[in-house]
């Protein structure tokens, strides 16, 4: 299995998520929510004021 969902998420000053949004998906909704998962679970993050867009790749093999 591969794919590269696109994320957008705002940090909000404290340091906690604003939003997580998929923005592109990777044609796997279990790679999707993988990677909104990924950023959900590591914050808090340093403040920054912008939304910011990752694209996470996946390669998964047996």
């Amino acid at each position: 299995m591969e794919g590269s969902p696109l994320i957008e998420f705002k940090i909000k000053p404290d340091g906690s998520l604003e939003y997580v949004l998929l923005k592109q998906t990777s044609g796997s909704p279990i790679l999707d929510e993988a990677a909104a998962m990924t950023v959900q679970q590591a914050s808090p993050f340093p403040f920054y004021p912008e939304p910011i867009a990752l694209n996470i790749h996946y390669t998964l093999a047996r």
